[in-house]
Order: structure tokens, then sequence, then C-alpha cells
């Protein structure tokens, strides 16, 4: 409900102030589209979060995001959601979704979290083939994979892959590293990439 995901953001408020490395994301239900506007309006634009996450409430290219969407493009406001390749609730996102919502949004960047997030990656990645500029991805879950990481490198270009662990840091470092890329790619993939998706939104 409402009440339940504006108190998480605030929690999430409550965690900001610890420290200065931590960087919000508002997390909104697009069932309830005027409520879930209104709270990126006071997590994002008024109180500095970084961007909203979603995650399988709704596909990500399900027409109830239309206003939200726009809305996130009036504010320059990063989407990032939950999403992998499998036997899974019907309303889990595959790569095929998010490159329906980046070509009807060319104007919001788009996170797709998770390629090591469980189902066929192989498969992702022949359909991120395809994929838009404002189309991004992070390297976190906890499959390990050989070739993964670099694989994703090779098919997204080193400027919208982005380092994450999710749960499993050990494995989320040790997976990176075996990517073997060099200085430069290891810099975009590990920093500078999540400061051109975040747009200055970073603390």
């Amino acid at each position: 409900t409402p009440e339940e995901f504006r108190r998480g953001n605030d929690i999430i408020f409550d965690a900001l102030k610890l420290s200065p490395r931590y960087t919000g994301f508002c997390f909104i239900d697009p069932a309830f589209q005027k409520e879930s506007c209104d709270e990126i309006r006071r997590c994002v634009r008024d109180g500095g979060m970084a961007g909203i996450k979603l995650y399988h409430q709704f596909r990500i290219d399900d027409p109830v995001f239309d206003p939200i969407f726009k809305l996130c493009e009036e504010l320059d406001c990063p989407v990032l959601m939950h999403a992998v390749k499998g036997e899974h609730p019907k309303n889990l996102s595959n790569a095929s979704h998010f490159l329906t919502a980046c070509r009807r949004f060319p104007g919001v960047r788009f996170l797709q979290g998770h390629i090591g997030g469980g189902g066929d990656w192989e498969w992702t990645l022949r359909v991120l083939e395809k994929s838009t500029p404002n189309h991004y991805i992070d390297t976190s879950g906890s499959v390990i994979d050989s070739g993964m990481i670099r694989r994703t490198v090779e098919v997204m270009g080193s400027d919208r892959v982005l380092f994450a662990t999710d749960m499993f840091i050990p494995e989320g470092v040790g997976k990176l590293l075996a990517a073997d890329f060099d200085d430069e790619t290891m810099k975009k993939v590990c920093c500078e990439n999540v400061k051109k998706l975040l747009a200055g939104r970073l603390r």
C-alpha cells in the first residue's frame, strides 16, 4: 500500500542521515499511480534520492508505468528494476521487456538488475545485442559462470555495465576480477558508469 512504501522510504531517509556514502532509491508500487508519482516527487525531487527501484508487481513494459516514467523523464530520474529470464512469476521482467520500455521512453535511463540473477543469462545477452543507449545492466546476482561478466561487456559495451554484488560480495568481486579487464574498462564498470547513470545524483 502507499502507506507501506512511504514507511519503507522513510527508513531509507533515516539511513541517509548516517553517512554521506549512502545513496537511496525510492520504492513504489505502480498499482497506485498517483501516490507513486507523489512519492517520487517527495523522495527524488525534494528529498535527494538518486532514482526509483521497482520489483515485479508489473512488468516494466506495462502501460501502468506510463505516468511514472513520464515523471522520471521530467525529473531526469533513473529507474532500477529486478529482472531475470527463467521460470518465475508472470510479472517478472526480462531483457525483452526492458527493450520495449527503453524504446518507448528514450529519455529515461533504465538499469536492468542482475545479469547473474539466475535464469538464462546467455539468452539475456542475445536480446541485449539490440539494446538502446539508455539501457544499462549490472553484474550482480549469485550466478558466477565463467565468462559471464566479460561477455556482458562485449555485448553492452564498457559504458553501460555497472559493478554490483547483490547479496554476495566475495563472489561479486571474484567474477569481476576473473573478467580480466584492462584498467580503463575496470574504472568504467566500477565507478564512471554509475556516475553517468545517476547524473550528479550521487551524494
